[in-house]
């Protein structure tokens, strides 16, 4: 039984989310491959999955061995027993359903394989994955294969507006609940990606999604993480072009369909976000739609949401530059071409960079 047929099992005996099985093909590769994306909240990184969902399907020319979603962190570790040999026992047949023999693990040194790393996998990222990075760099290079790890970021207007959208602060009004104003929350959003980055976000009543260390606790280190740790730092805006480079990486033939799927993949992902905590449609959900709109904001509220967006935009021009470079020439020709993203974005500035910000 392959994995599709062992998810499909799975669903009918009515199990989902975590206990859902991994995506696992079978595919044996020449060279191996491993891509590892650190999924921060609200950057894109669902339709990266949708993307990658794509090249783990057994009957549509597979260039995945296996997909481990965050939910599967640790089958990811049991991979490789000599470089985590604590995470060796944790080995399950829902890692790899469908192998023969049942249970078995694929050879990493045959296989193409991508892992998430997202929401309460990120601290195992830095804490487990981080100190080995070298050691699996060196092994993969040892047999001409690709070791990519990978984040995206986001312009920080439309991060901030859409991570109060998705998790809306909340408080009590003569007995009754109701949405924290934008403008009072924005106290405590300043630097969001920077602190997910550095794992220093709260997800707590009354403020939803919130940095409680503040910019300068993490304004720097966040710089330091990404310039060190990544291989790949792509702007969101910029997808379809940083996930044609993460494919040139990992030495996948280009598809000229990529483009156009990825887009529909960012939007479908987008569309499709449903708030947490609050009903869709209800009257929270109605009153963080109203108090996040842009063009309603007064202009203490437009300077707040300036200030801090601020932490997070020498990240996000971190990101532009990568994509710039890791785009090469690609990049400067598209320099001056209408509607390059990399141009585009990079001439965003400060003042005005709330242009298009995302109503998602």
């Amino acid at each position: 039984m392959g994995g599709a047929a062992a998810e499909s099992v799975a669903k009918s005996k009515g199990l989902h989310g975590w206990i859902l099985p991994a995506k696992f093909t079978a595919l044996r590769t020449e060279r191996p491959v491993a891509l590892v994306s650190y999924h921060m909240e609200k950057t894109g990184g669902s339709a990266v999955m949708k993307w990658l969902h794509k090249h783990a399907k057994e009957d549509a020319s597979p260039r995945l061995t296996s997909l481990f979603d965050y939910a599967h962190t640790f089958c990811f570790f049991g991979l490789y027993p000599d470089v985590f040999p604590g995470w060796s026992r944790h080995w399950e047949d829902r890692c790899a359903p469908g192998a023969q023999p049942a249970g078995s693990r694929p050879p990493w040194q045959t296989s193409a394989v991508a892992v998430e790393f997202h929401a309460y996998t990120m601290r195992r990222f830095w804490d487990a994955l981080v100190p080995q990075l070298p050691t699996l760099r060196a092994q993969y290079r040892a047999l001409n294969g690709s070791f990519v790890t990978f984040t995206l970021v986001r312009q920080p207007v439309g991060h901030i507006l859409s991570t109060y959208r998705m998790w809306p602060p909340q408080r009590r009004v003569g007995g009754e609940k109701h949405v924290w104003p934008l403008e009072q929350w924005l106290n405590v959003a300043a630097g969001l990606q920077a602190a997910i980055l550095c794992v220093r976000i709260r997800n707590r009543t009354p403020f939803g999604y919130h940095n409680p260390a503040g910019c300068a606790a993490v304004r720097n280190e966040s710089r330091r993480r990404l310039a060190d740790t990544f291989d790949v730092v792509g702007a969101m805006a910029c997808m379809p072009a940083v996930l044609r480079g993460v494919a040139e990486r990992l030495g996948w033939p280009h598809d000229h369909r990529a483009k156009e799927r990825m887009r529909t993949a960012l939007d479908q992902s987008l569309h499709a976000s449903r708030p947490s905590g609050v009903r869709a449609g209800g009257q929270l959900w109605r009153e963080a739609r109203d108090f996040s709109e842009y063009e309603g904001l007064n202009a203490t509220s437009r300077k707040a949401l300036l200030a801090a967006a601020a932490c997070d935009q020498p990240i996000y021009e971190h990101a532009l530059l990568r994509t710039a470079a890791m785009l090469g020439p690609r990049a400067a020709n598209a320099a001056g071409a209408k509607g390059s993203c990399v141009r585009r974005e990079l001439g965003i500035s400060a003042p005005s960079f709330v242009a298009g910000p995302s109503k998602t």
